[in-house]
C-alpha cells in the first residue's frame, strides 16, 4: 500500500479546512452583489445555464475525481500517477461531448422556460467552461493526497468568484460589453491554468506524458463509474425543481429560488470542505468494514459539522429576512424557503457524512442505490408540490429527498456492520448546544428593537463558542465513545 506520512497530519487538514471556510463566504457575497444588479431576467438566465454547466462537468468526471483519491491508498505511487494521467485524458475527451450536450440542452430549455434569454456567444462561453471545470477539479482532487490544497482554495474561493462575479459587477458599473457568461469563461480559464500549474509541479509531468492511454484501469473504473450515475441522479435532483419552478412560475421565481439554493449550498460547503479529506482518510487503510474506530471518526466529524450548521441556522432564523430585504425586496418572498432548506441541511448531516463513509469503504454501488431512492422521492414530490406551492414546494421536495437518501446511507452502514452510525455522547452534545441556540432564538423573536436583537445575537454566539471550545478540549482526552443502544 502507498503511504504518505504527511497525509496523516490532521493538523494540516484542519488548517486547510479552516482556510477554505474562511474564504468561502467571498463567493456568496460576490454572487449576491451580482444578483441585485442583474435581477429581472438576466441573472436567472445566467444561473440556469450555469446549473447545466455544473451538471455536465460533474458527469464528464465519471466519478474519477473520487476514484483518484481512493486509488492512492490502493497502489504504489508510480501506478497511481499513471492512473491519474489516464483519467485526465479520458475526462478531457468526454468533456468535448459535454460541450455538445450543453448546446442541445440550452436549446430545449429556451423553449420551455418563460423569459429565458441566452445569446449564442453566451451559450458558447458557458459550454467552453465544461472541460476547464472538469480537468481542474480532477487535478485538484489528485493533489489532495499529495498534501496540496492551497491552489484549489485560491482557485475556487478567490479566482473564480473575483473574476466571474467581481468582473460582472465591475463590468456592469463601468458599462463594459462583457456579459456574465463571458466572465464565467475567463474565471474558469484562470482556475484551470492554476490547477494545471500546481498539478504539473506535484506530479512532475512533462508535456510528452499528456499523450498516452485514455482509459484508467478496470479496478479504478469499477470503483468510479457508479459515481457517474450518482452524479446524474444528484444533478437531476438539484435541477429538476429548478426547471419546474421555471416552467410554472417563470424566470423571476427562478432568480429567487437560485438565491435560496445558493445560500443553502454555502451551508453545505461547511460539510463539503471536510469531504475530500475524510474520503482520503476513510479509504487509506483499504478496509471495507465499518469498524468502531471509523464510526468514532464519523461521529466526531459530524459533531463539528452539525454544531457549525446549528449556529448558521440560528443566524438565518433571526436575520435571514433582514438580509434578503437588503439584498433585493423581491427575495423576501423566499425567507421561509431559505429557513426550511437550511433546516434540512442541518438534519441530514449524519446522512451526508455516512455517504462519504460508504465511498471511503469502496461501497459505491450502495451509495448509488441511496441516490436512486432520493431521486425517486424528489421527482414524485416535485411533480406534486411545485405546481401548487412554487418555490416552497421545490424546497420541500429537495430537502425531503436528501433526508431519504441520507437515511438509506445510514441503513447501509448498519446493515454491513450491525452498528448504528451514531454515538450517544456526540448526539447528546449536539442537542445541548443547539437547544441553547433555540432558547436565544426565541428570546430574539420577542424583541422589537434591532439593537437589542444584535446584542442578544452576539451573546448567543459567545455562549455557543464557549461550550463549543470546551467540548473540543474535552474530546482530546476522551477515550473511545460508548455505543448507542
Amino acid at each position: 500500500m502507498a503511504s504518505d506520512p504527511a497525509l496523516q497530519d490532521t493538523r494540516w487538514g484542519l488548517r486547510m479546512v479552516f482556510l477554505d471556510n474562511l474564504l468561502r463566504p467571498l463567493e456568496p457575497v460576490m454572487v449576491l452583489a451580482c444578483a441585485s444588479l442583474y435581477a429581472g431576467g438576466a441573472w436567472g438566465s445566467f444561473r440556469m445555464a450555469e446549473a447545466m454547466v455544473y451538471l455536465l462537468y460533474k458527469l464528464c468526471l465519471m466519478g474519477l475525481d473520487r476514484g483518484v483519491i481512493w486509488n492512492f491508498g490502493q497502489v504504489g505511487f508510480q501506478e497511481h500517477r499513471r492512473e491519474v494521467l489516464a483519467s485526465l485524458r479520458a475526462v478531457g475527451l468526454v468533456s468535448l461531448v459535454g460541450v455538445l450536450a450543453m448546446v442541445a440542452l440550452s436549446l430545449l430549455t429556451s423553449q420551455s422556460v418563460k423569459g429565458l434569454e441566452l445569446g449564442t456567444a453566451d451559450l458558447l462561453s458557458q459550454a467552453a467552461s465544461i472541460p476547464l471545470l472538469a480537468l481542474a477539479e480532477l487535478m485538484y482532487q489528485a493533489s489532495i493526497n499529495r498534501r496540496a490544497m492551497i491552489a484549489r482554495i485560491v482557485g475556487t474561493d478567490i479566482l473564480i468568484p473575483f473574476l466571474v462575479f467581481g468582473g460582472g459587477w465591475l463590468g456592469h458599473a463601468m458599462g463594459w460589453p462583457l456579459t456574465l457568461s463571458r466572465w464565467f469563461l475567463i474565471g474558469n480559464l484562470a482556475n484551470a491554468l492554476l490547477a494545471a500549474t500546481s498539478f504539473s509541479r506535484l506530479y512532475a509531468v512533462s508535456w510528452r506524458e499528456w499523450i498516452g492511454p485514455v482509459l484508467p484501469s478496470r479496478t479504478l473504473l469499477r470503483y468510479s463509474l457508479p459515481f457517474l450515475w450518482s452524479e446524474l441522479l444528484n444533478g437531476l435532483i438539484m435541477r429538476l425543481d429548478l426547471m419546474l419552478v421555471g416552467e410554472f412560475a417563470g424566470i423571476r421565481a427562478v432568480e429567487i429560488y437560485n438565491v435560496i439554493i445558493m445560500l443553502s449550498r454555502t451551508l453545505q460547503g461547511i460539510r463539503q470542505s471536510f469531504e475530500s479529506l475524510l474520503l482520503s482518510a476513510f479509504s487509506r487503510t483499504g478496509n471495507r468494514d465499518f469498524t468502531p474506530d471509523l464510526r468514532e471518526s464519523l461521529n466526531k466529524a459530524t459533531w463539528g459539522v452539525m454544531n457549525l450548521l446549528g449556529l448558521a441556522l440560528f443566524l438565518i432564523s433571526v436575520w435571514g429576512l433582514t438580509f434578503l430585504r437588503v439584498l433585493h425586496p423581491q427575495y423576501m418572498d423566499g425567507f421561509w424557503a431559505l429557513a426550511s432548506i437550511s433546516a434540512f441541511v442541518f438534519l441530514n448531516s449524519y446522512g451526508d457524512l455516512s455517504a462519504v463513509m460508504l465511498q471511503g469503504l469502496g461501497r459505491s454501488k450502495e451509495f448509488t442505490m441511496a441516490q436512486v431512492v432520493g431521486f425517486a422521492v424528489n421527482l414524485s414530490l416535485n411533480l406534486l408540490l411545485v405546481p401548487r406551492y412554487g418555490i416552497f414546494g421545490g424546497v420541500l421536495a429537495l430537502g425531503t429527498a436528501f433526508l431519504f437518501q441520507g437515511t438509506m446511507c445510514q441503513y447501509f452502514l448498519w446493515r454491513g456492520s450491525r452498528r448504528l452510525p451514531w454515538l450517544w455522547p456526540q448526539v447528546r452534545s449536539i442537542l445541548l448546544l443547539n437547544l441553547i441556540l433555540v432558547a436565544f432564538g426565541g428570546w430574539c423573536a420577542l424583541l422589537s428593537s434591532r439593537t437589542e436583537r444584535i446584542v442578544v445575537t452576539l451573546l448567543a454566539i459567545l455562549v455557543w463558542g464557549a461550550f463549543y471550545l470546551r467540548r473540543i478540549r474535552s474530546q482530546r482526552h476522551q477515550p473511545n465513545l460508548p455505543e448507542m443502544g
